[in-house]
């Protein structure tokens, strides 16, 4: 009877270890899932950060290279603007000098 009992005891144990051993198996392959999901996430976050980084810096280079395109066409208007205003004023001068050549001959004729 004692070793019935201690034999029943000794199975026990060995079915006890059995469920340990597989429990701790199973906590392992748990853990090293949980483990490869954390990692997953992290790299998608990065891959996420890094996706909204280039977007802003597209934005950013599309603003700038719109200013600077406005700041072009400023200028460029500017000197069209001084270059209408020259001709005018060589026109103008054009015209006075014509004056007053005709102006002196007349008076260089009187």
């Amino acid at each position: 009877m004692y070793r019935a009992k201690q034999k029943e005891s000794e199975e026990s144990v060995r079915k006890l270890e059995k469920k340990v051993q597989s429990v701790v198996r199973e906590s392992q392959v748990i853990r090293e899932s949980k483990e490869k999901q954390i990692g997953e996430l992290k790299k998608m976050s990065d891959q996420s950060t890094d996706s909204l980084k280039n977007e802003w810096e597209k934005k950013l280079h599309a603003a700038v290279a719109g200013m600077e395109q406005e700041k072009f066409d400023l200028q460029k208007k500017q000197t069209e603007n001084i270059q209408a205003l020259l001709e005018d004023t060589n026109q103008r001068l054009a015209k006075m000098e014509a004056e007053y050549g005709a102006q002196t001959q007349t008076t260089e004729q009187t």
